[in-house]
């Protein structure tokens, strides 16, 4: 038989005092460890917020100058067109169709004025075209036949409005009582000639591009204090409007 012999410590209460003291100092220091080796992710995430705002700003950037080049290539390529149609005014020129600098063009932007005295077409005070005067019919004519190709042919422009001013010298008629009723009446003489001739044919056009409209002397281009100043005023414009292709 084996005899166990248990030996009895005599048991202190301060004892368990002193292990809990030493127990919990043990597990702040696994605590404390475990955080200083935690990995500090601070500069990583920072470093890929820097990354997604550079990003951000580069394709901001990109996106602006695209637009920019684009919006510069369509300006280009009308003002292309607005050459290609004052081309066509000397050509006519050159060819006798039209006499030399009767025809001024003026661009300003998507916007192409062409314009000529009034007294091309009409006696002064009237607005209708005589029958016996053949060279102001011959030059309706070219100008109905560079508005045909460049719109119909080529696409150049989009849209058509055809205006008609004075001077400030006032009219004393029935048929015109001022000069509102004066001009308006030769806008639509060459906006009715120009449909009657098919020069302009509205059942080809899906869009609105043709108008007419007077203006009197209140949208003069020089001071009406001379006649040189009065005979520029009294023109006719025709308005060519350009759109993006």
């Amino acid at each position: 038989m084996v005899y166990v012999q248990t030996l009895l410590i005599p048991f202190d209460p301060k004892c368990l005092v002193i292990f809990q003291k030493i127990s919990t100092m043990n597990r702040k220091n696994v605590y404390y460890q475990s955080r200083n080796t935690m990995p500090n992710i601070w500069p990583a995430l920072v470093d890929v917020i820097i990354a997604t705002l550079m990003i951000l700003l580069l394709f901001m950037i990109i996106q602006h100058i695209s637009f920019f080049l684009s919006d510069a290539l369509k300006r280009i390529e009308i003002k292309n067109r607005q050459g290609r149609l004052v081309q066509m005014i000397k050509d006519m020129e050159t060819t006798g169709k039209i006499p030399k600098d009767t025809i001024q063009c003026e661009t300003i932007g998507d916007h192409q004025k062409l314009r000529f005295s009034s007294a091309l077409l009409f006696p002064l005070g009237k607005a209708e075209i005589p029958p016996d005067r053949m060279e102001s019919f011959k030059f309706l004519d070219a100008l109905g036949e560079i508005l045909h190709r460049t719109y119909y042919e080529n696409r150049l422009f989009d849209q058509i409005y055809i205006e008609g001013h004075t001077d400030t010298t006032p009219i004393y008629s029935k048929r015109y009582p001022s000069n509102w009723e004066l001009s308006t009446a030769r806008a639509v003489y060459i906006t009715k000639y120009f449909l009657k001739h098919k020069i302009l044919l509205p059942s080809l056009s899906d869009k609105r591009f043709l108008g007419a409209a007077g203006y009197g002397e209140y949208n003069y281009i020089m001071p009406n204090d001379t006649e040189e100043g009065k005979a520029a005023n009294r023109r006719i414009e025709i308005l060519l409007v350009y759109s993006e292709r």
